[in-house]
C-alpha cells in the first residue's frame, strides 16, 4: 500500500504535468471507483475543471481545481496514477480515464479495486474530507520540514495548506495519544487518527530505529522513548521520500517509475537476515494481524523477561 512518502512522491512528479491543465471529461471505466456522490455527478463536477495545485495530507492525494473543489484520491493497496498520451494501450486493470483538455490522459489503474476517487466541495468539503486524519508526522520537534513548497499553480483560490489547517505531529502530540493506552504501540502508530501517513512498513522502521518493540503497550513508553520514536519516524519517512519510495510490487510514480527505498530497508521484509546493528537474526510475527518485523535484540519483546535490558541502539541511516 501506498504510504507517506509514495503518495508525496507522487504528488511531486505528477505536478509538473497537470498543474495548469484543464480536465476535459472523466470517462470511468469503473463506476465503483467514485467514493461519494453518483458517477454520473462525479463526471458533471469535474468536466472543465481547471487543476490549480497538488497536495498531500496523509495517505490522500489532494488535486484542487478552480471554484473550490478538490479531487480526494486514496489509492488504497494497488491504485496508481499514469499520464498517457491520447489512445495510448490500456492497462487491464484501469478504473478511470480522466481526459484533459490537450489530449493527454490521466489514467487511474488499480489491480485490487480498493482505490477511490472523491470530489470535495468548498472548504468545509474538503475539511469533512479530511475529518478522521490524526497529525502529519512530517515537520519535527526542532521545526525542520521534509517536504518541499507546495506544488500550487495561479488562480485557484485558497490553497490546501490554508483551509485543512493540520496540525503536525511532535512527541507531546504522540504522549498525548499514547497516555493511559494499554494497546500495543504498532497499533496505534497505525491508526490514522494516531499519525496520517503511516502504513506497515514505515512503522516497523520507525520503530527500530527508536528500540521500541512493537507489543510494547503506547502507555508504557516514557517521554525520552517517545521523543526518540517522534524523530525515528521522521527519519523513517525522510529517507522514503529521499528515495522516491518503496517499490515492493505494485508502486509507481506518476512517471512510471519505481522507488528505491526498498534497497535501504533496516527490517521491513528482511526476516531471517542479520541485524544491520548487532547482527542478530531478524524474525517475523504478527502484530494487531500485519506481518511485523523485528530485532529480538534491539527490540525488546516486554513478554520476555530473559532479554537483555540494554538493546544497542541503531544510528540514524538515512
Amino acid at each position: 500500500m501506498p504510504e507517506l512518502p509514495e503518495v508525496e512522491t507522487i504528488c511531486r512528479t505528477l505536478a509538473p504535468m497537470l498543474v495548469g491543465s484543464a480536465f476535459a471529461r472523466a470517462e470511468l471505466v469503473w463506476p465503483g471507483c467514485v467514493a461519494n456522490g453518483s458517477a454520473s455527478d462525479f463526471e458533471v463536477l469535474l468536466a472543465g475543471s481547471l487543476c490549480t495545485g497538488i497536495s498531500r495530507r496523509g495517505k490522500y492525494l489532494l488535486i484542487a481545481l478552480d471554484h473550490s473543489r478538490w479531487l480526494g484520491v486514496h489509492l488504497r493497496m494497488t491504485g496508481r496514477f499514469t499520464m498517457m498520451d491520447g489512445g495510448a494501450d490500456r492497462d487491464s486493470h484501469l478504473r478511470a480515464v480522466l481526459h484533459l483538455k490537450d489530449g493527454r490522459e490521466l489514467h487511474f489503474i488499480d489491480q485490487r479495486k480498493f482505490g477511490r476517487l472523491a470530489l470535495a466541495i468548498g472548504v468545509e468539503g474538503l475539511r469533512h474530507f479530511l475529518r478522521r486524519l490524526g497529525p502529519e508526522p512530517v515537520i519535527d520537534d526542532a521545526g525542520t520540514s521534509h517536504l518541499e513548497p507546495g506544488h500550487d499553480g495561479d488562480g485557484g483560490g485558497p490553497g490546501f495548506e490554508q483551509v485543512a489547517n493540520p496540525d503536525f505531529m511532535t512527541s507531546a502530540s504522540l504522549a498525548a495519544r499514547f497516555s493511559g493506552r494499554r494497546a500495543p504501540i504498532k497499533s496505534l502508530l497505525l491508526d490514522q487518527k494516531s499519525v496520517a501517513g503511516l502504513g506497515n512498513i514505515y512503522v516497523d522502521e520507525a520503530l527500530f530505529r527508536a528500540c521500541i518493540h512493537p507489543l510494547r503497550s503506547a502507555g508504557s513508553l516514557g517521554a525520552a522513548e517517545i521523543g526518540n520514536l517522534c524523530q525515528a519516524i521522521h527519519d523513517a519517512l525522510a529517507q522514503g521520500i529521499e528515495n522516491r519510495g518503496t517499490t515492493l510490487s505494485d508502486y509507481r510514480d506518476a512517471l512510471g517509475e519505481s522507488g528505491s527505498n526498498q534497497t535501504k530497508l533496516l527490517v521491513f521484509r528482511r526476516n531471517g537476515k542479520p541485524c544491520p546493528v548487532c547482527g542478530t537474526d531478524i524474525i517475523r510475527l504478527r502484530v494487531s494481524a500485519r506481518g511485523t518485523h523485528v530485532c529480538p535484540r534491539c527490540q525488546v519483546d516486554p513478554t520476555d523477561l530473559s532479554a537483555p535490558l540494554n538493546p544497542t541502539k541503531p544510528t540514524r541511516t538515512r
